[in-house]
């Protein structure tokens, strides 16, 4: 829905003709649960119906309800796209993504824990383990550039879906990121992929020894 979407109740009819110049910006859905909302209200006029039907309050129900719907669309089209399975729903805001390869024959099957989308995190949570399947495991090393690639790869997946990237989302990226690189660097990581340098941790100073100290040194 765009931001020019007016909301409010058409006033002694004057603004009518404004209003419904932006009712068809709606979602179609939005619009019949707006017209369902007001079918019991003592009015005939189409206009007033149209206008009263989308008070803000109405109008955000339905949106909730519209939200739903590409959250429940988003799963089934991953699974199916992708051939994943989920292993299970998980109630924090963590996942995980393997697969199993079978010897002998070319079968592998992709499973995925992640929690159940239903708001911008956990949908990004949930693309982001998608995509490691999506990309391809151990396509990028090391492991952090991969994490980089299926972040990346999850947030435009947000975005083709019309999902809100919210800023709840970037932070949750960027923490996961700064772990994900920092975890690299302890493990004695020589050069980091110029994509992820930015969250490498600075540098440590360490104290100078006792020993060092030129003071120290000076005659009596």
């Amino acid at each position: 829905m765009g931001d020019n979407v007016w909301f409010g109740v058409m006033n002694d009819g004057k603004d009518a003709d404004g209003f419904v110049e932006f009712w068809w910006d709606l979602p179609r859905e939005v619009r019949n649960v707006c017209v369902k909302e007001v079918k019991d209200e003592e009015t005939t006029d189409k206009n007033e119906r149209i206008a009263l039907g989308c008070e803000k309050q109405v109008v955000a129900k339905a949106l909730k309800e519209s939200k739903k719907d590409v959250y429940v669309r988003l799963v089934g089209e991953m699974k199916a796209r992708w051939g994943i399975r989920i292993n299970k729903w998980r109630k924090g805001a963590t996942g995980c993504a393997w697969e199993v390869v079978y010897e002998g024959d070319d079968r592998v099957r992709r499973l995925i824990e992640a929690p159940n989308p239903k708001g911008p995190v956990s949908a990004a949570i949930f693309l982001h383990e998608v995509g490691h399947h999506a990309i391809g495991f151990h396509r990028y090393k090391p492991r952090c550039l991969e994490e980089f690639k299926a972040w990346e790869w999850a947030l435009d997946t947000m975005r083709e879906y019309g999902l809100e990237v919210t800023e709840r989302v970037e932070k949750h990226v960027e923490d996961a990121m700064k772990y994900s690189v920092s975890k690299a660097t302890r493990r004695g990581i020589k050069n980091l992929p110029p994509e992820v340098k930015r969250w490498a941790p600075a540098p440590r100073k360490l104290p100078k020894a006792p020993g060092n100290d030129p003071r120290r040194n000076l005659p009596k």
